[in-house]
């Protein structure tokens, strides 16, 4: 064990909260398809997520997340736009698999 300063520490630190905070968003976002979070525990993920890394605000996961919150009626899982965002989510998550499988790359785009 090395006591000291270590190399890039503020980079990887940026790098951590960003995974925070869209790990927080996909957690949010991932229960509120399958109808098992209340509103304010979206919103508490959603606040997470914007403490941690307040750029995250102009992510489009945040966006689509703010959209569903604000949607008339609430969000419901049986909401055919509820359907087809979940739907959307798990092609998205299948095709980031694949590429880690063929590529060692997971996520991201092309």
């Amino acid at each position: 064990f090395v006591v000291g300063e270590v190399p890039g520490a503020s980079v990887l630190h940026s790098t951590a909260l960003r995974a925070v905070a869209l790990r927080a968003l996909e957690i949010a976002s991932h229960r509120l398809d399958r109808g098992r979070a209340s509103e304010s525990v979206t919103r508490g993920l959603a606040s997470v997520a914007l403490r941690a890394w307040p750029e995250v605000a102009g992510q489009p996961a945040w966006a689509r997340l703010q959209r569903r919150l604000q949607a008339p009626g609430g969000w419901s899982p049986r909401r055919p736009a509820a359907v087809l965002a979940s739907a959307a989510s798990r092609v998205e998550a299948e095709r980031a698999v694949w590429r880690w499988e063929r590529h060692g790359v997971y996520g991201g785009t092309r």
